[in-house]
């Protein structure tokens, strides 16, 4: 039997403040930081990326993680550009704020 990735169906929540807010990922700004300015690899900008997000909100990273990963660990430069979408998206990211990421992580093409 063929094992194939099965990423789980899971809805876009945007993130809030305490108050019911959306907060904004805002990620074009973290292009901008000294921190990201120097990362060099795919490797070093994708746990940039993945610091920033769990920064954001450790337990949806958590949770989307898990339920995408479960027991595998998986370096940054390896996630696909499907997993960073569903990632991504499930952290509240627009459309073109993914779209950045993969590009960023070389996963546009």
């Amino acid at each position: 039997m063929a094992s194939h990735l099965h990423l789980p169906e899971m809805h876009p929540a945007k993130p809030t403040w305490a108050d019911g807010a959306v907060m904004p990922l805002n990620l074009g700004a973290w292009w901008n930081e000294p921190e990201y300015k120097v990362c060099g690899t795919f490797r070093t900008r994708g746990y940039f990326i993945l610091r920033k997000l769990h920064e954001l909100d450790p337990a949806r990273v958590l949770a989307v993680t898990a339920k995408l990963y479960r027991e595998e660990e998986k370096e940054p430069q390896d996630i696909s550009k499907g997993e960073w979408k569903v990632i991504l998206e499930h952290l509240g990211a627009s459309p073109k704020e993914v779209k950045d990421v993969q590009v960023k992580m070389g996963k546009w093409r």
